[in-house]
């Protein structure tokens, strides 16, 4: 644990970060770990979970905050976050190296933010990994992910400002899987609605996998910088997988990484799963098919 605050970072300024957010279980870790195949970029591990990171505390577990918030319990945070003040045992967990110069800040709990973020931290680069919904609700089912039904409903601003039309649909009780469908499709819709072409860099696990140079030539392009990436890299697992890919992943035990999960997932189930992306919307990216529709990203 000391060797990892052993460092100096001498970046700090949020220009120097780049932020990749996705939902839990959408490969986040994976495309941290690809992006600093050198490791020569600090990585944050996830700095807004507020049971590790005190800085982290005025937020609600997946806030949601309007882009005009200026509240300074929630900048001053922010700022201490993506401007790589912040140390601590949690973040730096896979950190070795004695200085920095550039962060990847790796967050699953920040997509309700993501507007706001880049708000306050406009020339801060985000990257948005998205993964098929019943591979996610999968996954989440296997690892005994938790349900942030309450975290939705007791944020009034969100509720006002996007999840109205949905409250029946998240308070009704339902199996685990579908609960982590609605879960998933409520931290990509809220998002997707908020920005436009050019603003986020959405990148597709499915890509990843099927078509990687393709991919990362996207993200580079984002960026404005290479990506030089031997594709043996995406064939192996993140530094955090054997911690948190859980119960039949892919990418540890060899199988196909895009459609592992239809072996555990039944053919009504993945109706039914559709069934509720459809009602946000989200089938214009997803449909029973494993691969993505890249087309209509954002809302029209």
């Amino acid at each position: 644990m000391l060797r990892r605050n052993l460092y100096i970072d001498t970046g700090r300024d949020h220009r120097s970060s780049l932020l990749v957010a996705g939902s839990a279980r959408s490969g986040t870790t994976w495309l941290a770990d690809v992006l600093n195949r050198d490791k020569d970029w600090r990585i944050m591990y996830e700095p807004f979970n507020k049971t590790f990171v005190q800085e982290a505390l005025p937020f609600k577990r997946r806030q949601y905050l309007r882009p005009d918030c200026i509240e300074a319990q929630y900048v001053d945070g922010a700022q201490q976050i993506f401007s790589g003040a912040l140390r601590n045992s949690w973040v730096d967990r896979t950190n070795r190296r004695f200085l920095y110069r550039k962060r990847i800040i790796k967050e699953v709990s920040a997509n309700l933010m993501l507007r706001w973020i880049n708000e306050l931290f406009s020339e801060m680069p985000t990257v948005f990994i998205i993964r098929h919904p019943c591979a996610v609700a999968l996954s989440r089912v296997h690892v005994g992910f938790g349900d942030p039904t309450q975290d939705w409903l007791t944020q009034p601003h969100l509720l006002e400002d996007h999840l109205a039309p949905f409250a029946e649909l998240i308070r009704s009780k339902m199996s685990d899987f579908d609960r982590h469908v609605v879960n998933w499709c409520v931290e990509n819709y809220v998002p997707l609605r908020q920005f436009r072409a050019g603003q986020l860099c959405v990148v597709f696990y499915e890509d990843l996998c099927v078509e990687p140079s393709a991919a990362l030539s996207q993200i580079a392009e984002f960026l404005g910088r290479p990506i030089p990436v031997p594709m043996a890299l995406l064939a192996q697992p993140s530094a955090q997988a054997t911690v948190t890919a859980g119960f039949a992943s892919a990418i540890l035990t060899g199988e196909d990484l895009v459609d592992n999960w239809r072996q555990h997932v039944s053919a009504i189930d993945v109706a039914r799963a559709m069934k509720i992306v459809a009602l946000f919307g989200l089938d214009r990216i997803y449909s029973q098919e494993s691969m993505p529709m890249r087309d209509r990203i954002f809302e029209s």
